[in-house]
């Protein structure tokens, strides 16, 4: 029968677990602050697209409809799709730091089962299916964003061609007089949809900024948790005589694995809150 591991092994494997979690809040953290971003192009988009609508109103009811301002309607709208565009990339990216996030969640669970700690092995785990649902729902947002794209655009198409065919032609005529009352009802169905758009993605916002709030907490507490293991780790290792490393792989896995989660954390502590990638090892 395999002899117990010793203490100074087990604190090794706690500390690597410490610094798993650690290196996960703060991909989590990070996860939120670009989920909020996102929310927050998603109301500018609709920003502009109400104030499209407003410029088209003023088109309308101007009883004309001028080739310039006609154009300019449909310049609000290609703004609206680039802040749309912005809104995507920012969700792609909360995405892939939430699923970073399980990945070194799941690195912990396991480090703090050879450390003996099954009941904070269960907690990370159940962390991690968290965070894979947070990856799960940012990309179905960035997929409603870029949806939202390709329907803004449509939109801008539609708009430049009321204003081509605003230009008067060689006889001083427009090419295609359009119908006021359709542009009209047009308008007001945009307007509605994007003041309802908006409320919901600011309120979205709202409640981004308070889950990153709570996730820059956990990313601090994981941070004292990470050093108060490793420093009893450090002294229980100097205390065994560096658990002999040379004649016991046991104790040589668990001190790799210590140096490698907290070389893991580091980098993200130092590149990921800054715009760094979301991966690691």
């Amino acid at each position: 029968m395999k002899a117990p591991q010793s203490p100074a092994i087990a604190a090794s494997w706690a500390a690597a677990g410490a610094a798993r979690a650690w290196s996960a809040s703060i991909r989590e953290h990070a996860s939120w602050t670009a989920r909020g971003a996102a929310y927050s192009a998603e109301a500018g988009a609709n920003d502009a697209v109400r104030q499209a609508v407003e410029d088209g109103r003023l088109v309308v009811e101007s009883g004309r409809t001028d080739a310039d301002a006609a154009g300019r309607v449909a310049d609000s709208m290609r703004l609206s799709a680039d802040a749309l565009r912005r809104a995507a990339r920012a969700f792609r990216r909360s995405s892939s730091l939430a699923r970073a996030a399980a990945t070194e969640q799941i690195r912990a669970a396991r480090a703090f089962r050879r450390a003996g700690n099954a009941e904070i092995a269960a907690a990370m785990r159940g962390m991690a299916a968290e965070s894979r649902g947070h990856a799960r729902d940012a990309t179905a947002l960035e997929e409603d964003a870029l949806g939202g794209v390709e329907a803004v655009l449509r939109i801008a198409a539609g708009l430049s061609a009321e204003a081509e065919a605003a230009k008067p032609d060689a006889g001083g005529g427009r090419r295609r007089p359009g119908d006021p009352n359709a542009l009209s009802l047009a308008y007001d169905d945009m307007w509605e949809m994007a003041r309802q758009k908006r409320l919901e993605s600011a309120a979205m916002a709202g409640q981004a900024r308070e889950s990153e709030r709570q996730a820059a907490e956990t990313r601090r507490h994981a941070a004292a948790a990470a050093r108060k293991t490793a420093d009893a780790a450090a002294a229980l290792e100097a205390a065994d005589g560096g658990h002999q490393r040379g004649a016991d792989p046991d104790a040589e896995r668990a001190a790799d694995a210590w140096r490698r989660a907290m070389a893991s954390a580091n980098r993200a502590d130092a590149n990921v809150g800054s715009g760094g990638g979301g991966g690691g090892t």
